[in-house]
């Protein structure tokens, strides 16, 4: 019996842990289902387009298909970062509602003057005006827009967004959708976004369409080269650069014929960069010389005012917000349109500072100015008076000689001179004066 109890006794144990890992893995379980359950049933931000451009002609109307999703009840915690009870939408949770929904051209946030539509009517777009229907309504989260009598100016990115009541959370950045109106149904046509200039780092998205052929193959060649550069209906540019810039166009193949859009220009625009101070002379310094100071910088747009400083402001980090500023209208040089430079003239030593800015950033560059002329340190009164007396025993030295120079000059030059000739002989002597 006693060997019998031993055996059994670590079997026991086994099957508890075993139940015991069984019960605590099925209530892991359960909680990640009711977690995830909890995140369906909430809801996340979310907006559904159409993934390729919409292509129609001037005069048609198009309807853009569009729907959404979002955060209608809050995730609250208890406790050790537990999920509570009530978070999901219960009781405790804080439900949300949409306040504004609203379609915009190409702003992410729809963070802009003109609204193609907005659900509060505000800033409506004057062109849009009586061609645009709304197919939603608040919180039902459909969101499709109709547009009619298309114009050819209509064409862009369009945006959907929406504002809830929540107190932090946003709708994140939206992509839109783009719309490319042509001028007839076999026409080809090509649409950039952003159209109104892109930032280096951004993405470019190039689209083209035919209202005729929206499924053709399509290829997308740059001005400046004669290769294919890009195949398919849509072209996503991530971090642009500056060589990104230039003219692009799309071609269209519909069996044996092959039809070109117009040119789309693409102007990729920077902060100032490669910003320098040089001046002139070069070289050695003189204090009592002007010198002058170019400051250039290479940016798009272009750096129209430059702004210089000294001293303290050219610190790295100083506030030059509180230092009086130097303002010198910039001019175009080399062939870029994209550089410029400005010039001051100075006579003051020390740090030079220019500060190059555009609507996209600014870039500051600086140079030290060290003169050649020596510093005399102020005399003192001892120092004077000895001065004064070896200038006065000089002085005196050069009016000794002046005299003695002058009596020379009259002794021997204005006086008469007489001369003793005295002849010698055996005999007799004889003398004589002449004068």
């Amino acid at each position: 019996m006693t060997v019998v109890g031993r055996i059994r006794a670590p079997q026991l144990n086994r099957q508890q842990r075993r139940q015991k890992m069984d019960g605590g893995m099925a209530q892991s379980c359960w909680l990640l289902v009711t977690l995830s359950l909890k995140g369906i049933l909430a809801g996340d931000w979310s907006v559904h387009l159409p993934s390729g451009p919409i292509c129609a002609v001037i005069g048609s109307s198009i309807e853009i298909p569009c729907s959404y999703d979002y955060p209608q009840t809050s995730n609250e915690t208890r406790g050790e970062g537990r999920p509570s009870a009530q978070g999901g939408g219960g009781e405790g949770g804080q439900k949300y509602m949409v306040l504004s929904e609203m379609w915009c051209l190409e702003d992410s946030r729809c963070i802009t003057a003109r609204y193609v539509y907005h659900s509060d009517h505000i800033f409506p777009d004057p062109s849009y005006q009586n061609r645009v229907q709304y197919l939603g309504g608040p919180g039902s989260k459909v969101c499709s827009l109709r547009i009619t009598d298309l114009r050819q100016s209509d064409s862009g990115t369009y945006v959907f967004y929406l504002i809830t009541n929540h107190s932090t959370e946003k709708m994140p950045e939206q992509a839109g959708v783009q719309l490319l109106v042509a001028d007839s149904p076999s026409a080809v046509t090509a649409l950039a976004s952003p159209s109104r200039g892109i930032t280096e780092g951004a993405t470019l998205r190039l689209a083209c369409c035919s209202p005729a052929e929206p499924q053709a193959n399509v290829i997308w060649y740059k001005s400046t080269s004669d290769s294919v550069t890009h195949t398919g209906q849509v072209w996503n540019i991530s971090k642009v650069t500056s060589d990104d810039s230039g003219s692009y166009y799309c071609q269209m193949q519909t069996g044996a014929k092959v039809h070109n859009s117009t040119i789309l220009p693409v102007d990729v625009q920077y902060a100032p960069r490669n910003t320098t101070v040089s001046v002139s002379p070069a070289g050695q310094l003189d204090y009592d010389l002007p010198m002058i100071l170019t400051c250039s910088s290479d940016a798009n747009p272009p750096v129209h005012t430059y702004i210089w400083y000294q001293g303290a402001a050219c610190l790295s980090d100083a506030d030059k917000s509180f230092h009086q500023g130097r303002r010198t209208v910039a001019t175009p040089t080399g062939s870029s349109q994209t550089s410029s430079s400005a010039n001051i003239t100075t006579k003051e030593s020390g740090q030079h500072c220019c500060v190059a800015r555009n609507r996209h950033g600014s870039q500051t560059s600086s140079i030290m100015l060290r003169g050649s002329r020596a510093v005399i340190p102020p005399l003192s009164g001892k120092r004077k008076g000895v001065i004064a007396g070896v200038f006065i025993g000089i002085l005196l030295a050069i009016v000794v000689i002046a005299i003695c120079v002058i009596r020379w000059y009259v002794w021997f030059v204005l006086q008469p001179v007489t001369f003793i000739i005295i002849h010698f002989s055996p005999f007799s002597w004889a003398g004589a004066q002449y004068v």
